[in-house]
């Protein structure tokens, strides 16, 4: 029942600087105006007439409209879009349970009130603080028994309600925040409270979930906590919690929601500027090496080959990455200790076996180098042997371990542990990195000072985020990243500064055929980015996911130890392209050949150097990767387009992406972008592209590229045209095909230039002869195949190539891809290269899926492989057999005189393009056959 207005009975807050109370009556009685302090557009402002009144700013507005006694949300203006949208407004949404004496139908416990229930007191503003205006409208709630014989002298006090919008100058999007109070003690229990109980007729919702904004087409919403439920069901929106918390005369302030405002279709691009606004820290980057697949305890991985986690080889590891990385000009950030560093009694100190100086030692040698300590703690105990003996020792401590041994990190005591003990290594060892590994989230048990069930979770969720506070207030700066049970909630980066993205920590993405291992790790990973991101549709930032990074370690080498170098590069490479902050290096220095650690420099050089673009604005553009589809990373910085491609599967494809506000661009412009190709190799494949072009790429099998759209202000250098180019002293080395007579230039520079004889003016493209031509080379193939028959169980399955390949190769390998229908055991094939058996090397794909047999030939010249993959029984199996040349071969180069021309030009582009060297992936064959 909605009582009457009860005249000049406002709540006061002590904690609030109070500027001005209008009660309920004054704003039927007079029209009200309040004043802007400042004639600027962009300052927030409160109005107020006889009908209602409006909160707003120079980009969006709130109108609320009389309804009753009580004055209620009608109108959500936009004012980037222009769009005013009327709503239907509770305003908030209590679920609560009181000490209920006596009974009327509807007033069951537990009760669920909104706006239109309670007393309208009237409102306040509050002037400008902090750079914010708020206003506060007052609400009253109290038990209501009605009827004979029905209604009692149980008088209790009432619940007082504060909703506070919260707007600032110069920003587009207002908050909204809820406070409770009740001065008779704890008599309401709230289990639920939504800050934002919305209908909005014709928006299209776009987006919602647990810990994810709502979306429509030009506004988002959402509270401000990573275990909020923000959804828009049947059309009308809320934005709840579970807060779990007894009322009474201290207060209750639950979390604030947000409602932001965009341009038409640009709502996800404003969320993240927003989510960039309130994150804890700006994304950026943070180089770390991690023991975890280098070194490692003895007591737990009893067995295992590798490095032992000591003091010894921890100093020995920071004096090598002294030697690669930082005296070669780059900074390791943090030197992390992964699982091991502590004995598990009592809680997390420091192992003195291992350890006989502590962490001192340590972080002593990596001040030296510009570098810092971090450390791997896991909430909940660990892991294994760990959790088991955490577990066992909390439970003698009496502290709060859950069921399964769990510690769980909202219980007082353990928590208390907890957080002295970090602030002490943050203080005492100037540890600069924490990586939380494993909360609880959800706990039955009703002994660990928080209430069980849903309020659990919110407990736990709570207690990380203070956590991580406390953390970042004693140590500004503190890298924080969250890991194993995690959710991507934006959010989150209130308080940590990573979240893992899901999946495992690595894997092999089995169900796609793949030559090499780390091909499929790296499909493995993007396949999990895929499902994040556009299965999913998770709107969290790239730059602040935990991929587990780079991994190539004695524990686990993802690849092999003796892989291409061109395989481990193209890891670095989409690693980094992945626009990722957190840069993790989980190597084995002692294992990484020279050239890995220089293709290592070259990436970070080239992440460090784009950082603006990288770490900005990304965007998982293409195909999944789970169907053999190209995909890729497309970045929009302020100088500069960065597109990264990648085809996962062998076969050639063609990657097409229209360059929109759906790949990512901020802002249509009449720019035209330069697309530069700077890995693999250099070259400029595609015109000159403005917004609204559809770009192509083509791509070979298994291969990586990394574009480079540069504004054409950018572009004061000369590029050859479809052709592969490299910057050298004294004019531009070119690789064009066999047989090329004449190769186009273009001349990026505003001067003329006189190349090879050949004079271009700015902003021309001029045909520069080649004398004499480049010769033809040539590779031939000839199969012969046995039992060709038609329809019967071998058909295609035996016969024998004979391959002539180009003087000029490097390295070949060939390869028969077998993609049976339906799973089969196949044993190793008879197969021969030039007469001889064995050599040969095999991968697998799961039940049978696929197989690749492969054979490294050496040099150029004549080679007869014969096959035969004849089953001893007929399966009856139809399936698909190819075969493929994977080749390396060297180009031959010609330059074109250009005085004035440095070398150093190339170094700008950083990536350890080869545009000399040619990789190269050949169908000899591919044709049904039946096993």
């Amino acid at each position: 029942m909605r009582a009457a207005i009860s005249g000049n009975k406002f709540l006061h807050s002590t904690s609030y600087r109070v500027a001005r109370i209008i009660p309920a009556a004054a704003c039927a009685a007079a029209c009200l105006l309040i004043l802007l302090s400042s004639a600027l557009a962009a300052q927030s402002y409160f109005k107020a007439d006889e009908e209602g009144f409006r909160f707003g700013n120079s980009f969006l507005e709130r109108v609320f409209e009389r309804s009753g006694d009580s004055f209620r949300t009608e109108w959500l203006v936009n004012k980037i879009s222009g769009h005013t949208w009327r709503v239907d407004s509770r305003e908030f949404r209590l679920r609560f349970t009181y000490e209920r004496l006596g009974y009327w139908p509807g007033q069951e416990n537990p009760l669920t009130v909104s706006a239109g229930d309670c007393l309208f007191r009237g409102y306040r503003v509050e002037e400008p603080r902090d750079g914010c205006r708020t206003l506060v409208l007052l609400y009253h709630w109290e038990q209501d028994l009605e009827g004979d014989g029905h209604s009692a002298d149980w008088d209790s006090p009432g619940l007082e309600i504060e909703m506070r919008y919260s707007l600032a100058d110069s920003l587009p999007e207002m908050r909204k925040q809820v406070g409770l109070s009740c001065a008779g003690g704890k008599l309401y229990f709230v289990e639920e409270l939504s800050l934002e109980e919305l209908e909005i007729p014709g928006a299209i919702i776009s987006h919602q979930g647990f810990g994810q904004p709502v979306y429509t087409e030009e506004m988002f919403f959402g509270l401000e906590y990573p275990a909020g439920n923000n959804r828009a069901d049947q059309g009308r929106l809320s934005l709840f919690y579970y807060p779990g918390a007894a009322i009474d005369s201290t207060g209750y302030k639950s979390y604030s929601a947000v409602w932001g405002v965009a341009g038409r279709g640009r709502t996800r691009a404003a969320f993240l500027d927003y989510v960039d606004r309130i994150r804890v820290a700006p994304a950026r980057p943070f180089l770390l090496y991690n023991t975890w697949y280098d070194l490692r305890t003895a007591e737990r991985f009893e067995g295992q080959t590798g490095g032992l986690l000591n003091q010894e080889n921890s100093l020995a590891r920071i004096r090598s990455f002294k030697e690669n990385l930082v005296d070669k000009g780059i900074a390791l950030n943090s030197f992390v200790l992964d699982e091991g560093w502590d004995k598990y009694t009592p809680f997390w100190e420091v192992n003195r076996k291992i350890f006989p100086g502590g962490l001192a030692p340590l972080s002593h040698e990596l001040k030296n180098i510009g570098s810092a300590l971090g450390l791997w703690l896991g909430p909940i105990g660990g892991y294994g042997e760990g959790l088991r003996l955490r577990g066992s020792l909390g439970r003698e401590k009496g502290l709060e371990v859950s069921r399964k041994g769990y510690l769980d990190l909202a219980g007082p005591r353990y928590n208390s542990i907890l957080t002295s003990c970090l602030i002490g290594y943050l203080k005492q060892d100037e540890v600069n990195y924490l990586k939380f590994d494993g909360v609880l989230y959800g706990s039955a048990d009703t002994d660990h000072g928080i209430l069980p069930g849903i309020y659990s979770r919110e407990a736990q969720t709570a207690a990380l985020a203070a956590l991580c506070d406390t953390l970042h207030a004693v140590k500004p700066g503190l890298f924080i990243n969250v890991t194993t049970s995690q959710w991507l909630s934006p959010w989150w980066l209130m308080h940590a500064d990573c979240v893992f993205m899901g999946g495992y920590d690595f894997g092999w993405l089995r169900e796609l055929p793949s030559p090499s291992k780390r091909d499929l790790a790296i499909s493995y990973r993007d396949r999990v980015c895929y499902e994040q991101f556009r299965v999913h549709d998770q709107q969290f930032p790239l730059n602040s996911i935990m991929t587990v990074g780079v991994i190539k370690g004695e524990y686990e080498l993802l690849g092999d130890l003796d892989e291409t170098l061109d395989k481990w590069t193209d890891d670095l490479v989409i690693h980094f392209s992945r626009g990722l902050a957190m840069w993790e290096l989980y190597i084995s220095p002692q294992i990484l050949k020279e050239n890995e650690w220089e293709s290592l420099r070259a990436s970070i050089r080239w992440a460090e150097a784009n950082r603006s673009a990288l770490l900005a604005n990304t965007t998982l553009v293409g195909g999944d990767p789970l169907k053999r589809q190209p995909y890729g990373y497309f970045h929009q910085g302020k100088d500069k387009l960065i597109l990264t491609v990648r085809n996962p599967y062998i076969e050639p494809k063609v990657f097409s992406m229209k360059l929109d506000y759906d790949s990512g661009l901020l802002a249509p412009d009449n720019e035209a972008y330069l697309p530069l190709t700077v890995y693999p190799y250099l070259a400029v494949e595609n015109p000159w592209m403005s917004f609204g072009e559809n770009l192509e790429i083509n791509l070979s099998g298994y291969e990586t590229k990394v574009l480079e759209l540069l504004p054409r202000e950018k572009v004061d250098f000369p590029f050859a045209r479809n052709v592969r180019f490299d910057f050298a002293t004294g004019g531009l080395v070119i690789y064009p095909g066999s047989g090329t007579e004449k190769v186009a230039v273009e001349n990026g520079s505003t001067a003329p230039l006189l190349l090879s004889g050949v004079s271009i003016p700015p902003g021309i493209e001029g045909q520069v002869p080649l004398k004499p031509a480049l010769p033809v080379t040539v590779l031939t193939v000839a199969e012969e195949r046995e039992e060709d028959f038609r329809g019967g169980a071998g058909s295609g399955l035996k016969g024998s190539l004979s391959l002539s390949l180009p003087e000029e190769t490097l390295s070949a390998e060939i390869g028969f891809l077998l993609e049976p229908e339906k799973g089969l055991d196949v044993k190793q094939p008879r197969l021969e290269v030039n007469g001889q058996a064995g050599g040969w090397r095999s991968e697998a794909g799961e039940k049978g899926s696929w197989y690749w047999f492969l054979y490294s030939l050496k040099g150029g010249g004549a080679h007869r492989v014969s096959y035969d993959f004849s089953l001893p029984q007929s399966a009856g199996v139809n399936g698909r057999l190819s075969a493929w040349l994977i080749l390396r071969r060297k180009l031959e180069g010609r330059k074109l005189e250009l005085p004035g021309m440095s070398a150093e030009r190339a170094g700008e582009f950083l990536l350890p393009a080869s545009s000399g060297i040619s990789r190269e992936v050949k169908c000899l064959f591919e044709r049904p056959v039946k096993f």
